[in-house]
């Protein structure tokens, strides 16, 4: 096993250093004479005999308790279901990177439903889980309604068996029904809405199957969300021209909707996107558009949230691809990742570890391609070793970011992470004014 001592980070920023040691619990914020002195004590393995400024930080180290997130070992556990009711949609997003409602359109039965929340319900079981939880995802999953009602009356009875609380979450686009939306906020826990900003610029990149637009609907239904106390956060996907207007978009949704979170995240070239010409924002706008815009969030107490940026989590996998996720798909393909929602898809060989039997009413486990997901932790990407995120983004997405295994020098989306990461630690260390100055520039991702 490493040393944990390579967990430990002097990250430059301008003229001083962000000390940050994620698994030892300690981060701080250090001149160049401090940041020399602890490098020097880490080089030697001797943190005493420190001067009174270094001497708190190293004796932090030296206390500290580091835990490596271990790799995925023993009987599949999941924490939760993710259900797919259905990989149709009843909106066109200019990007979707799955095509949804263009390519497999199928709906889930209520054979594989019950078989996937029996499974969940004897995982709960055997392991004495605290709740019976399942999300929704997909497509859209609130196009397949009676499915999802199945899921939730038999869920919540399987909970009570059990004598443990139900609880459901989702992933949605909220274009349903005025009852739909105020069902949705009675019965689940916590929705991520995708809402790309003001009506001009959502319905530009949300329309209907039929090109109209959404965000009246989508408006609407988030604000019965808020006012019904579901708990909810928006998404929003960032391409180049998005990206300039990042501070008003925050604005708009900090000012009409009151969120938990907003997660901004850069477009993924890829999918639809490819038919209609969408590109990626330029890294360096990407960052100064998040940077401008958290300055927006702070005065209205809302957080930014960024999928790989996340220094709240230490974890193996930035989606729990490696750590036991149970994905079923609407075929019965039993998979780590989203993206393999069906078995035709082309990240089925990759990330399938199984299927539901139907005919037995039960859920089958490969053991090989079990152990085959699990090992595509962040602990065994060589690309990841010595980046001082790696235990926030965990490698990022292993279909977009960083492939399993992968070992080619960081990329510009690395670049990105590791930057807004530095920005996200100087935010929770309450140095704003140092915050708001992070740009892209250097190269972050080895420690100093």
């Amino acid at each position: 096993m490493p040393s944990v001592l390579e967990d430990i980070f002097l990250v430059p920023f301008r003229d001083n250093f962000v000390l940050h040691a994620p698994l030892h619990g300690v981060t701080g914020f250090v001149n160049p004479t401090v940041a020399a002195e602890l490098r020097a004590g880490l080089a030697s393995g001797d943190l005493t005999g420190l001067s009174p400024q270094a001497r708190p930080l190293g004796e932090s180290l030296r206390r500290a308790n580091p835990i490596r997130p271990g790799e995925r070992t023993g009987p599949f556990s999941p924490a939760y279901v993710s259900l797919l009711p259905t990989n149709d949609c009843n909106m066109r997003c200019l990007y979707c990177a799955p095509g949804a409602g263009s390519l497999d359109c199928s709906y889930m039965s209520p054979e594989v439903c019950e078989a996937a929340l029996r499974f969940q319900a004897a995982v709960v079981r055997r392991d004495e889980r605290k709740h019976l939880m399942v999300y929704y995802f997909g497509g859209e999953p609130f196009v397949a309604w009676k499915l999802v009602q199945f899921a939730d009356v038999l869920g919540r009875e399987l909970a009570a068996e059990l004598g443990v609380p139900f609880r459901s979450a989702c992933t949605t686009n909220a274009f349903m029904s005025e009852t739909h939306a105020r069902w949705v906020a009675q019965h689940l826990s916590f929705a991520l809405v995708s809402m790309d900003g003001p009506a001009d610029m959502h319905d530009f990149y949300r329309p209907t199957r039929s090109g109209k637009g959404t965000h009246e609907v989508v408006a609407r239904n988030v604000r019965i969300f808020r006012d019904k106390g579901l708990p909810f956060a928006l998404r929003c996907s960032v391409d180049e021209h998005t990206v300039k207007r990042l501070p008003e978009v925050v604005e708009y949704f900090c000012r009409e909707f009151q969120p938990t979170k907003i997660n901004l995240e850069p477009l993924i070239e890829h999918g639809r996107c490819l038919e209609t010409g969408l590109r990626s924002p330029a890294p360096a706008e990407f960052v100064s558009g998040v940077v401008a815009a958290g300055r927006v969030a702070r005065l209205w107490g809302v957080e930014l949230k960024l999928t790989t940026a996340q220094t709240e989590r230490l974890a193996q996998s930035n989606c729990m691809v490696a750590e036991d996720n149970f994905v079923v798909a609407p075929d019965g393909l039993v998979s780590a990742c989203y993206g393999a929602n069906h078995r035709g898809s082309l990240q089925a060989p990759d990330y399938a570890i199984g299927e539901v039997d139907v005919a037995e009413k039960a859920v089958r486990i490969d053991p090989a391609k079990l152990a085959r997901v699990r090992s595509y932790g962040v602990a065994n990407i060589p690309r990841c070793r010595r980046c001082f995120a790696k235990w926030h983004c965990s490698g990022g997405c292993r279909l977009f970011h960083t492939p399993p295994s992968c070992n080619a020098p960081p990329n510009q989306l690395c670049r990105v992470t590791q930057t807004l990461t530095l920005w996200r630690i100087l935010m929770q260390l309450r140095l704003f004014e140092e915050a708001d100055r992070v740009r892209l520039n250097g190269d972050l991702h080895e420690s100093s």
